[in-house]
């Protein structure tokens, strides 16, 4: 990982303000949090079941990201809480709880280059469309 920071970002005392370096920072300590809620999910998924670690999980998330519900004034229509609702629920509770559930079964670092080559996967299929 260090390795292609230092790729994208060879100079660390660049004096420019284009945000590269917040951006390096932001996508370190996500990868951090991501590999430490991964290890909790592992750790978590011998004693619980999958769903009640993704509704906690997903509670705690709903919590901290409600504040900005009052900071960020936005007008949602009846369709918008709609497409919301099928994008928490089908997309990120669902597939979160079948990760946690796969993770019985496979290392936490197999688990982590799977779904971090998704995007990769995704920019191949669309590159070759």
């Amino acid at each position: 990982m260090l390795v292609g920071i230092f790729i994208i970002a060879p100079i660390f005392n660049d004096q420019r303000s284009d945000g590269r370096m917040a951006g390096i920072i932001v996508g370190l300590v996500s990868s951090l949090t991501y590999a430490a809620l991964s290890l909790f999910n592992r750790y978590f998924s011998a004693k619980y079941e999958s769903e009640t670690i993704v509704f906690y999980e997903q509670a705690i998330a709903a919590v901290a990201i409600l504040p900005f519900v009052f900071i960020f004034k936005t007008i949602m229509t009846i369709k918008d809480f709609f497409l919301l609702a099928i994008l928490g629920i089908v997309f990120t509770a669902f597939a979160h709880g079948l990760f946690v559930k796969g993770l019985r079964h496979i290392k936490v670092s197999t688990a982590g280059v799977i779904s971090g080559l998704e995007a990769v996967y995704s920019i191949t299929h669309l590159t070759q469309n």
